[in-house]
């Protein structure tokens, strides 16, 4: 099942800090950071450091959190370097959950180390040196994800290709335009008949599907 907007955290930065020296033992100065399924809070600590508290979507499956804590253990080790801190909250089976006594749903929370910088989409202008220095990343994420395999990532995604046909049948009917959709499910027709056996026989691998 998809995250939904409407399972989102809905914490106040005050709660979150509650929570966080109940569970972590981290206190400091905290504010929020933008995400769209989840809530971000930076926390500063006494000694200057600097860490994310994570509050999943409470329709987040643990194992895919999981992957996430993984792999960037994984990427840590490859590239021997801080380009992926390690995570220090350990297992989800340990993982706290935050209850939103409002609306009742249950929220993983970790904690994550924060690294300072400019998000890419606030970062103008953006130049070919910039693309070639994420298409370089990019690369060399996907060679160190090779043979990496993880339960987590074997879930249903729309924006995974191999779906395609099944998730254009199931939104060809909100087109309102006949002439749209005739042609939407022609084009379909012909990838299922001549594409879809050879794009299933393709190599696969887990890589970062989002990086913008």
């Amino acid at each position: 099942m998809p995250e939904r907007l409407s399972s989102k955290p809905t914490f106040t930065p005050s709660e979150a800090l509650e929570f966080s020296v109940t569970h972590f033992g981290l206190s400091g100065q905290i504010r929020a950071l933008p995400s769209e399924r989840d809530q971000n809070f930076k926390i500063s600590d006494s000694s200057s450091k600097e860490w994310v508290l994570k509050i999943s979507n409470s329709d987040t499956p643990l194992e895919s959190i999981q992957l996430q804590e993984d792999i960037t253990r994984h990427l840590n080790l490859r590239f021997n370097n801080d380009t992926f801190p390690a995570c220090p909250t350990g297992s989800t089976e340990t993982f706290p959950h935050a209850k939103n006594e409002k609306t009742g749903r249950s929220h993983p929370c970790r904690i994550v180390p924060y690294r300072e910088g400019t998000t890419w989409a606030s970062y103008p202008p953006i130049n070919s040196q910039h693309l070639e220095q994420l298409g370089v990343l990019l690369g060399k994420m996907t060679q160190e994800l090779q043979g990496f395999e993880h339960p987590g990532a074997h879930r249903h995604l729309q924006w995974d290709l191999l779906n395609a046909a099944t998730v254009v049948r199931e939104g060809v009917d909100s087109i309102t335009s006949s002439e749209e959709r005739s042609l939407i499910m022609t084009s379909l027709k012909y990838y299922e008949k001549e594409a879809k056996e050879k794009h299933q026989a393709c190599r696969r691998s887990i890589i970062h599907g989002d990086a913008n």
